[in-house]
C-alpha cells in the first residue's frame, strides 16, 4: 500500500514537471493564431458531458502498460503548450503560475489525481510483466481505480466547464475592449491628421494674404 502511494505522487509529480515545462514553451505568433482557434472551436462545440468524454478517453489508454506513461507526460506537455498560448492572450492568465492551475484549481487536482492514478498504475502493471509476475490478481484493485478516474473526471468536467466559460467570456469582453479602443485611437488620428492640415492650410492662406496684402 505505501510503494501504490509513493508511486502515486512520483507520477504526479512527473505529470507537473512535464504541463510546467510544455507552459514554458514559447509558441510563435501563427502557431498561437492556430491554437486559439482550434481551442474556440472545441470550447464553442462542448459541454461539461463533452469535457468528461474528452478527458476519459485521453486517461484510459494511460493504464496501458509502459505506453501509458509517455502518453500522459505527452499529455501534459500539450496541456502546457495551450495554457502558454491562454497565458498570452488572456490578461486573467498572464500572473498565474502554471503549476496554479494545477494545484489551486479544483478541477485541476481532481484531473492530475486522476492522471496520476493511470500512469502509476501503467508502471505497476509493465513492472509486474517484466518480473514476470500474475497480474490477474490486480484486476478488481485496477477495476476500482478506474472506477475512481471516471468520478474524478465526470466531477472535474463540470468544475472545469464553469471555469472554461468565465474564460471565454472574459477574452470576448477583451477583443470587444481592444477593438472598441483602436476604433477609437483611429479616430483620434484622424481628427489629429485633420486638424493639423486645416491648421497647415490657414497658415499659408495667412501668409498669402499679408505677403499679397502688403
Amino acid at each position: 500500500m505505501l510503494n501504490r502511494i509513493v508511486l502515486f505522487f512520483i507520477f504526479l509529480g512527473i505529470f507537473s514537471a512535464s504541463f510546467a515545462i510544455g507552459a514554458e514553451v514559447q509558441v510563435s505568433e501563427e502557431e498561437s493564431k492556430i491554437i486559439l482557434e482550434q481551442l474556440e472551436t472545441l470550447i464553442g462545440n462542448i459541454d461539461a458531458i463533452g469535457i468528461f468524454s474528452h478527458n476519459t478517453t485521453l486517461a484510459l489508454p494511460m493504464f496501458i502498460p509502459g505506453f501509458g506513461i509517455a502518453w500522459g507526460a505527452f499529455a501534459a506537455f500539450s496541456t502546457g503548450i495551450a495554457f502558454s498560448v491562454l497565458k498570452d492572450a488572456s490578461p486573467m492568465l498572464a500572473n498565474i503560475p502554471s503549476l496554479t492551475i494545477l494545484f489551486m484549481s479544483p478541477f485541476g487536482l481532481m484531473e492530475v489525481a486522476a492522471y496520476s492514478i493511470a500512469m502509476s498504475r501503467s508502471y505497476m502493471i509493465l513492472h509486474k510483466m517484466i518480473k514476470r509476475m500474475p497480474i490477474r490478481p490486480d484486476f478488481r484493485i485496477i477495476g476500482i481505480e478506474i472506477s475512481i478516474l471516471v468520478g474524478l473526471l465526470l466531477i472535474g468536467g463540470f468544475v472545469e466547464y464553469y471555469f472554461i466559460e468565465s474564460i471565454t467570456t472574459e477574452l470576448r469582453e477583451f477583443k470587444e475592449d481592444t477593438k472598441h479602443r483602436l476604433n477609437k485611437m483611429e479616430n483620434w488620428l484622424v481628427a489629429i491628421v485633420g486638424t493639423s492640415f486645416t491648421t497647415l492650410i490657414a497658415i499659408v492662406v495667412s501668409l498669402l494674404v499679408n505677403v499679397f496684402g502688403s
